[in-house]
């Protein structure tokens, strides 16, 4: 990747790799969300009393055109 031009200028596969993301990582990301008390007080004030009706997605990391709260920041700070 070249930075200056936000280019990419080369692409080389690796024997073994796997993507950024794997099956794994959704029941991860699920049993921490499903655990974390932190997570349920926040979910209540949004009105859901029960973390297990809530499905979560693990992202993979990217570039979203500079600030990575764009658009997401509004809604949070709505709500704390």
């Amino acid at each position: 990747m070249n930075i200056s031009s936000n280019k990419l200028v080369s692409w080389d596969e690796m024997d073994g790799g796997h993507g950024m993301l794997i099956l794994n990582d959704f029941a991860t990301v699920q049993a921490a969300v499903e655990s974390s008390d932190d997570y349920a007080k926040m979910l209540k004030r949004w009105g859901m009393d029960d973390p297990k009706k809530i499905v979560t997605t693990p992202l993979t990391v990217g570039y979203l055109g500079g600030n990575p709260l764009h658009g997401i920041s509004s809604l949070i700070n709505k709500r704390t």
